[in-house]
């Protein structure tokens, strides 16, 4: 009888049962809990501890990898996808029933195409509503790994081929990415995003990429002493490319290159402790809560929004007399929701990767321990509960600002042309007969969008400017609590940056100002550094290269700081231009403040006499106001008008329409609108957008959108329309396309009324 030769090193590792990596759990527990705190909080100097994100991909590659060495690559991506879709399924399935119930009965369409890539994320996920789209927002990850996993063939190829060198080619497809993103010449129609989304690809495939390699045991010979030396490397590259590169909002995630030398400094920095890690994951507390961490993981990560989101309401809703018990109170009822929802569904887990379902992926602890955590967690719950009789409308609005600010205007929607004959523009949703029907169905169009998109409150006034058919309407509240009310006074934000416009192109038709010269020396910032390189055009425009101030080093230490026009203006010289002026196209509000201390130079009044005597009175604006710069809040030409929905169609009529008080040569600079991103000089395009047979590109709708507010004007129909929302157009992702579709669907139906 023959004896059978020993196995190899291959086989017995293809026929080894798995053993778990606590130093994988690990990694994988700390991002997990980061992804939590950084939805929870959202401050920007999270970002900076554990790039989350890579370290996932990183641990996804490794598993990916390990898996291979025992079984078949067909057979391992299927079983990655069966545990990745079948948590996914049951999760869209509750979603979708919600947002469904949400929508109501009432004639909001649902938009059923979108529950494709719940079942298959080969595109992001979007939701219906701001429910639906919070619920969404964490989606993106499965669209990356289904196409990471897609393209592993191709992956493993050039592993085998060319080995650990593989690594350097991501990075510099990110750097090429970030390069060309920059660039509008190199922007896609129809696909704005083509380069950010390459980008990403690039970013999370190096750290899969690098988690393969991990499991082919290529990081064995790296001694801790050289990966410390590693994570200094990329540690110092990142804070050059910080401290050189402006990144939005100076949040890591914002920036591709700098995410990646983030996430490869705190991914060098595990390595490096890689010992210490492990052993501590194998002592017997913590490797419970480790493998609690690492079963429940995409549990975790798949509902944690939601938990988040119902918080939040439930704070919000409550109250309190002292808002810092809400605070306190925060994270115990988000972790009392993540246990309760982690036991209740957490098992669809284990059906995934055929285990054996299980409430608590480990033993439970002693009952004795589990007294004390019920105890602790029930007195959070009952101070959370408790019917605070007393809060006032301030004390709401104090506490909801803590969760819910208002967001800063932003650059508008980028425009998407399609053919003339192929578009709708214009025509109505659903056009009444006559004009005794007209407020019903305007009021109906308009309580179905504040249902799908969720703001605190709307309020919008339209008016027919040929006709003089004119309506209103009020729902909800605004951030404060109060009701919304069409004859309030509101802030109007950005929308200010129309009026300035207005004002230096009055400066031109009365010669104080040459568009194309370069910026006279500014006396109220006269260490500015770009007087000989900008023009007024640039910063009409907002093609200058200034980064917004919200973005700069002085206003991340200390926002307060900047309160004045000139503060903000040398907080953004202090900084990098974001690119060569001229060359590119980006939003920043500093451009007009910089136009707001010109005007005031070469006029020699103050900004707000100029708007008083140059459009204020000429156009009969009687209930509009300029306020004054404060701490954090730099208005002067920026920002601050106070106004009313009413005043707002007297500006779309005079400004927008008539352009009663500049010349016609001076509409036509400011209408000259860049196709790319729709922006003009302080008038930005919105869509539906066509292109002629002859090339010309034309935008349904003319304006300006503020934090809260759009000050619209359509030439075809010759309506204007004035919009405010109660909280803002830019929390919850889609809320300002939604607001351009509104403006359409009442314009088109106002004018169609017969």
């Amino acid at each position: 009888m023959a004896l059978a030769a020993p196995a190899g090193p291959e086989v017995q590792a293809r026929s080894a049962p798995r053993q778990r990596d606590p130093f994988l759990d690990v990694v994988r527990g700390v991002a997990t809990i980061r992804v939590v705190l950084w939805h929870m909080y959202g401050f920007a100097v999270l970002s900076y501890f554990v790039a989350a994100i890579p370290a996932m991909f990183f641990v996804s590659g490794s598993l990916f990898g390990t898996s291979l060495l025992r079984r078949s690559w067909h057979t391992v991506v299927l079983d990655r996808f069966r545990r990745v879709l079948i948590p996914l399924w049951l999760f869209a399935a509750c979603a979708w029933a919600l947002m469904v119930a949400l929508a109501g009965s009432d004639g909001l369409g649902v938009p059923w195409a979108r529950i494709a890539p719940w079942v298959f994320p080969i595109v992001d996920p979007r939701g219906l509503g701001v429910i639906g789209e919070w619920l969404a927002s964490p989606l993106w990850f499965l669209r990356m790994l289904t196409w990471l996993l897609l393209l592993s063939p191709v992956i493993l190829w050039a592993l085998d081929r060319f080995g650990s060198r593989i690594v350097v080619l991501g990075p510099a497809l990110v750097l090429a990415c970030d390069w060309a993103a920059q660039r509008s010449a190199l922007h896609v129609d129809g696909v704005p995003r083509l380069w950010w989304y390459l980008g990403e690809l690039a970013l999370y495939g190096t750290f899969f990429t690098a988690g393969l390699l991990h499991c082919r045991t290529q990081f064995r010979s790296v001694s801790s002493r050289q990966w410390v030396l590693v994570a200094a490397g990329c540690a110092a590259l990142a804070a050059a490319w910080r401290f050189t590169q402006p990144v939005p909002d100076g949040i890591v995630n914002n920036s591709q290159p700098l995410h990646l030398l983030i996430g490869a400094t705190w991914l060098a920095v595990a390595f490096a402790a890689r010992g210490p890690i492990t052993d501590f994951a194998r002592r017997p507390v913590p490797a419970r809560a480790v493998s609690v961490l690492s079963r429940r993981s995409f549990t975790i990560y798949l509902w944690h929004t939601l938990v988040i989101v119902a918080v939040l309401e439930f704070l919000e809703q409550r109250g309190s007399a002292a808002p810092w018990l809400n605070d306190l109170v925060y994270p115990v009822l988000v972790i009392v929701g993540l246990v309760a929802v982690t036991a209740a569904v957490g098992w669809i887990e284990d059906v995934a990767a055929r285990r054996r379902p299980a409430l608590a992926p480990v033993p439970l602890p002693s009952r004795r321990s589990v007294a004390i955590v019920g105890l602790a967690i029930g007195s959070a719950a009952i101070v959370a509960v408790q019917p605070w009789a007393a809060h006032t409308v301030q004390d709401r609005a104090a506490a909801a600002a803590v969760y819910r600010p208002r967001l800063p205007s932003q650059q508008p929607p980028l425009p998407q042309f399609v053919p003339e004959d192929l578009s709708t523009a214009g025509k109505a949703p659903s056009a009444p007969s006559t004009i005794a029907s007209l407020p019903d169905t305007m009021q109906k169009l308009l309580v179905r969008w504040k249902r799908a998109q969720g703001p605190t409150g709307v309020a919008v006034a339209v008016r027919s400017l040929s006709t003089g058919t004119e309506w209103s309407s009020a729902l909800g509240e605004t951030l404060e609590g109060a009701p919304m009310a069409v004859t309030d006074q509101i802030d109007v934000a950005s929308v200010t940056k129309t009026f300035t416009a207005t004002l230096v192109m009055q400066a031109v038709d009365q010669g104080l100002i040459d568009l194309d010269a370069p910026l006279p020396w500014l006396d109220a910032v006269p260490d500015f550094p770009y007087t000989d390189e900008l023009t007024p055009r640039l910063l009409l425009q907002h093609r200058s290269g200034l980064v917004d101030y919200r973005i700069t080093d002085q206003w991340n230490d200390d926002p307060s700081s900047i309160a004045t026009a000139a503060d903000a203006v040398n907080a953004s010289a202090a900084m990098p231009l974001a690119f060569e002026p001229g060359t590119q196209v980006q939003y920043s509000s500093v451009n007009y403040l910089v136009l707001g201390l010109l005007l005031e130079q070469v006029t020699g009044a103050s900004y707000d006499e100029l708007l008083a005597q140059g459009i204020v009175a000429p156009l009969g604006l009687t209930q509009t106001e300029h306020l004054g710069s404060d701490a954090a809040a730099p208005r002067d030409g920026a920002a601050g008008i106070q106004t009313t929905l009413a005043d707002l169609l007297l500006a779309s009529d005079g400004l927008l329409k008539r352009h009663a008080t500049v010349s016609d040569a001076a509409y036509s600079t400011m209408t000259d609108f860049d196709v790319v991103t729709g922006l003009g000089a302080g008038i930005s395009g919105y869509c539906p957008c066509t292109v002629a047979a002859d090339g010309s590109h034309h935008f349904f709708t003319i304006g300006m959108t503020g934090s809260a507010t759009f000050l619209a004007y359509v030439p075809s129909l010759d309506v204007a329309v004035a919009l405010q929302v109660g909280d803002d157009l830019w929390t919850r992702p889609g809320t300002a396309n939604a607001a351009v579709q509104l403006v359409h669907d009442l314009a088109s139906t106002l004018a169609s009324a017969r």
